[in-house]
Order: structure tokens, then sequence, then C-alpha cells
């Protein structure tokens, strides 16, 4: 891995992570009113389609930039995986001890950091487009980002050169 993506997960082991939930400070963006709401919103299709749209247009597009390099994405995916579910087994475990916790909540979690390495590995080839730069932020002020209020993103949008369309990230 490049020291860039190795210094994004010794800083994530790092993070306050989950510290603070249902906290406005900080953050202009919208937010859930509830710990329900935002386990809720982090299990729709709206944001699932979002998160994985995003994560398939950032290896597309590094696959047709630079094709050899991309065959070490796999490779990367299995060598990141364990360190990020060490990451959210840690942070998870201490938020389980005073909130509901749910497998989509942990696996939206695990996503989003893979997501954020993957994107800081090959940010060489491909500046990262939205894990590190729009979710990062949120994680590193200690809330969890869970929908998205614009419209549900397709695979027409992840194999495209549109911008991001019109929508905030919904944060808890």
């Amino acid at each position: 891995m490049r020291p860039e993506a190795r210094a994004l997960l010794e800083e994530m082991r790092a993070l306050p992570l989950f510290s603070r939930l249902g906290q406005k400070g900080g953050l202009d963006l919208p937010h859930a009113r509830s710990w329900s709401e935002a386990l809720r919103s982090c299990a729709t299709g709206k944001w699932e389609s979002v998160t994985l749209m995003a994560n398939n247009r950032t290896s597309d597009r590094i696959f047709e930039l630079d094709w050899h390099r991309a065959q070490s994405w796999n490779p990367t995916c299995e060598l990141v995986r364990p360190n990020v579910d060490a990451i959210t087994s840690k942070a998870v475990l201490r938020l389980a001890a005073t909130r509901r916790v749910t497998d989509t909540f942990r696996n939206c979690v695990r996503w989003d950091f893979q997501a954020m390495v993957l994107e800081m590995e090959f940010a060489d080839i491909c500046p990262p487009l939205f894990h590190y730069p729009r979710l990062m932020p949120i994680y590193r002020g200690g809330h969890f980002p869970c929908g998205w209020t614009g419209p549900k993103l397709d695979t027409y949008w992840s194999s495209s050169r549109e911008p991001m369309p019109h929508g905030e990230i919904l944060v808890y």
C-alpha cells in the first residue's frame, strides 16, 4: 500500500469515532433527528446507491486511466479489509455499550472506511471523489454519515462524467 493509505488507516485508528453523535456543532449539513432515524436512513436504498455508485465510479476511472495498476484493486481490498474490520469492531463495541447498533450500521461504517482507504491508495491516479473528501470530515468530527437528500444514483451516473447531483449528506 502507498504511504498515504497506510497513514489514513493510522488516522482512523486514532479517531474519536462516534463521540459527537446527535450534536449539531461543527458541520453545516442536515442532521438526523434521532439515532433511530440515523439507523433507518443508513439502511435505505438511496444511501446505499450513493456510496456504491461513488465507489464504482472511482474503480471504473482507475481501470480506465491505469489498467495495470487497477489490477491491484482486489488485492488491496483484501489487505485493507482486516484493518478496517478491526477499527470498526472496536468502535462499534464501544458504541454498543450505550446505543443500539445494527449489522447495517456496522456494514456502512466498514464500507465507508474501506472506500476511503481505496480512494487514498489510488489518489495518484484519480483524485478522491466522495468517500474521503465528503465522509472523512464527518467521521473526524465524531459523527456518522447516514443518508443522502439528493436523488438515488444509478449505474448510468457511475459510468458517466456527470457531477454529483445536488444533495447533501445526512449526519448524526
